[in-house]
């Protein structure tokens, strides 16, 4: 399969004449060079990333429940807590 090179900014991205075309296309209906279009495909790409990897951080913490004992624990603490609001007077 034949490949095309683009050069941007000392990279060079090889592209199929086919994916070289859509880029173009694209570029021009947006009103932007290809670099532009190239750099905002980056950008958006490595957000969703991101956004990927925070989600995935978010839920592993949450598969990392309470113990038992952590239970007991907080379960102590709330009723601790719930003495000193008794006992405070306002």
């Amino acid at each position: 399969m034949a490949k095309t090179t683009l050069n941007i900014s000392n990279s060079e991205i090889v592209l199929t004449p086919q994916l070289l075309e859509r880029l173009n296309a694209a570029a021009l209906e947006m009103k932007i060079t290809q670099s532009g279009l190239v750099a905002l495909a980056i950008e958006e790409f490595l957000q969703r990333q991101k956004t990927r990897q925070l989600a995935d951080d978010v839920s592993e913490a949450y598969l990392d429940a309470p113990d038992e004992e952590e239970k007991l624990q907080t379960e102590y603490m709330r009723r601790v807590q719930l003495k000193l609001l008794e006992d405070d007077e306002w």
